[in-house]
């Protein structure tokens, strides 16, 4: 296991459709014309998804929607071998990985070039003393305030009812405008998705979330943690957020 480990970090270096940066603090921005000629388009539409572990939310949407562009950010590096090499066998060219930490994004997103951002099941970070790793926490908003464009979107999904709280207080202090909440978007139905994407007639189905507004994929991608949690019995809650101006002052630059 720790021979195929290593050969998945060393591996990770050189695939085409991953950006490794150093973790030893060689940190180098990346301009606007890098992800221009990554992607082979005209203008940046970027969808991130965030500790992406393996990409289940960016492949399922590189796929869906093949004139948009997406992005898989993660530190480690076996995980995103794994999302990496499904993508080259799928063919997909509109989906990125980069290996760097989430907290500094500002070195290789342009500003004002993010669309949507969707952070799946993310560690909570419940220990004391760990809540500004929670990635809604004020200066994960400020950054996400700065990459976003006009009326540009967070989607966060969580098992965690502490980190759900943690997210609607920053709401509550005005860091971020709350777009929707769903404490419970499958209620009672066991989370079980059909061939025709309806999810039951006791919780929302991907028709609702059109109707308001809300990415369908919110139902109908679910990663494996995600069915974990729902076969473990745990209420899996949503929140669709906007990092305000006041975000930005939690902004912590980089030395």
């Amino acid at each position: 296991m720790a021979k195929n480990k290593l050969g998945r970090y060393a591996e990770v270096e050189v695939l085409p459709n991953v950006t490794e940066v150093s973790e030893l603090g060689m940190w180098k921005g990346l301009d606007e014309a890098f992800w221009l000629q990554t992607f082979g388009v005209e203008s940046l539409d970027l969808t991130l998804e965030l500790a992406c572990g393996k990409g289940e939310y960016a492949l399922a949407l590189a796929q869906r929607y093949p004139e948009r562009q997406f992005i898989g950010i993660d530190i480690k590096g076996e995980r995103l071998w794994r999302g990496a090499k499904e993508a080259l066998d799928l063919g997909l060219t509109n989906l990125h990985f980069l290996r760097v930490y989430i907290d500094h994004l500002e070195l290789y997103i342009p500003e004002a070039s993010v669309d949507e951002i969707w952070i799946p099941f993310s560690d909570p970070y419940l220990k004391q003393g760990k809540e500004s790793k929670r990635l809604t926490s004020p200066r994960f908003l400020a950054e996400y305030r700065r990459i976003l464009r006009p009326n540009g979107i967070v989607h966060v999904k969580t098992d965690s009812p502490e980190l759900a709280d943690y997210t609607r207080e920053q709401i509550g202090e005005g860091l971020a405008e709350c777009a929707w909440v769903e404490p419970d978007i499958y209620a009672g139905n066991n989370g079980v998705v059909g061939d025709d994407g309806d999810v039951g007639s006791a919780g929302m189905i991907p028709e609702e979330c059109s109707r308001r507004g809300i990415p369908p994929e919110l139902l109908t991608v679910q990663t494996y943690y995600e069915k974990k949690h729902i076969a473990s019995g745990r209420t899996i809650c949503y929140i669709g957020l906007r990092p305000t101006r006041l975000a930005l002052a939690h902004h912590i630059p980089l030395k």
